[in-house]
């Protein structure tokens, strides 16, 4: 089930982090600036923008139509490797620049899930 709020305040925030007014981003995203209560109503959460919108606004947002609607989901990949390392969260590890931190504590955890996978096949 989709939680029209969560969806609507993700379109808030596409809209503000672009630095639109409700009616410049319906303009964008409907090509029609008589319908800025179009965009009140998504970001109230009453309803969702119809396919061609949600499309349009994932794409100003650089996120996909599944993120737009669900959030982001975990990375299994992740999650299974949290699993198997004992509560230690990899999550975390890149700044807003996507520049690695060096942490001790994750490398070992990774080394040591990679020589668990390897000593499995």
């Amino acid at each position: 089930m989709i939680d029209k709020k969560a969806v609507g305040e993700r379109i808030r925030s596409i809209r503000l982090s672009l630095g639109y007014t409700q009616k410049e981003f319906v303009r964008i995203v409907v090509n029609d600036d008589k319908s800025a209560g179009h965009v009140h109503n998504w970001e109230a959460g009453y309803n969702l923008p119809n396919p061609k919108s949600l499309s349009e606004i994932a794409f100003y947002g650089q996120i996909s139509v599944d993120e737009l609607l669900h959030g982001k989901r975990p990375d299994p990949l992740i999650e299974w490797i949290e699993e198997r390392i004992g509560g230690i969260k990899l999550t975390g590890l890149w700044d807003d620049e996507a520049e690695a931190h060096y942490n001790k504590g994750y490398a070992d955890a990774m080394l040591e899930v990679l020589n668990q996978v390897k000593g499995e096949e």
